[in-house]
């Protein structure tokens, strides 16, 4: 009964991605249209959390408000960098037993901290400033692979339980168990792709997990993988 049920879902959920993954190059008109107000939808969700004076404002008002925000944090961090020299000299010293070979690595590290978050806001003030230009190209031909990955992988990994579960017999009953680790793990993996990343910054910071989804997975099974385990 349980086999026959994973057997059902696990196929379903394949006809389901698998025709997501297909309608994203048969109806790509339509899903640009609809990525396009997702983008806008989640700028205006952004500014209603954090600016509820400029609820009234424009959309292209609010995409100018926060890419001065942001402009302001990359200032912030430039004079950071200015004076990092001075900082880290105050770390070393702080330490006990001042070690001059210790302040390279420190320096470093830190720097290479600092170059990378401004890195990413000046990323974010262009892509926001395409925003307010109309330019959804680039943003959305980016999504759009990410959704693709997701969809993929999802077919492809109900697919695998569905074959599973069309070949397990009485000798292979162990891989029962693992079918439907895979089966909860990859069901969390989607709920926490759809609905447990800010989607705002996801677009802003261009920061998609791409094939790193499939590394969510991987780890979430593990961990089932590891509880079940040590149940018994």
């Amino acid at each position: 009964m349980l086999l026959r049920l994973l057997r059902i879902i696990s196929f379903v959920c394949f006809i389901l991605f698998t025709g997501l993954l297909s309608t994203s190059y048969i109806q790509q008109d339509n899903l640009e249209a609809s990525a396009i107000h997702f983008v806008k939808q989640q700028i205006e969700t952004e500014i209603k959390a954090t600016y509820q004076s400029h609820t009234t404002s424009t959309f292209k008002d609010k995409a100018q408000l926060l890419s001065h925000q942001l402009n302001q944090t990359q200032q912030k961090l430039e004079i950071d960098l200015d004076n990092l020299p001075e900082k880290i000299s105050k770390i070393v010293s702080s330490m006990c037993g001042y070690n001059h070979v210790l302040k390279r690595p420190i320096s470093e590290e830190m720097t290479q901290s600092l170059k990378q978050k401004i890195y990413r806001l000046k990323s974010a003030q262009d892509r926001l400033k395409d925003i307010v230009e109309g330019k959804y190209i680039e943003i959305f031909g980016k999504l759009l692979l990410d959704i693709r990955i997701f969809c993929a992988s999802n077919a492809s990994i109900f697919f695998l339980i569905f074959f599973i579960s069309l070949v397990t017999s009485k000798n292979t009953k162990f891989l029962i168990l693992p079918s439907i680790l895979l089966f909860i793990s990859t069901t969390l993996a989607s709920a926490i792709y759809l609905f447990g990343q800010n989607w705002f910054y996801t677009i802003v910071y261009n920061s998609y997990m791409g094939f790193g989804y499939l590394g969510y997975i991987g780890f979430i099974f593990m961990q089932i993988m590891d509880i079940n385990l040590l149940k018994k």
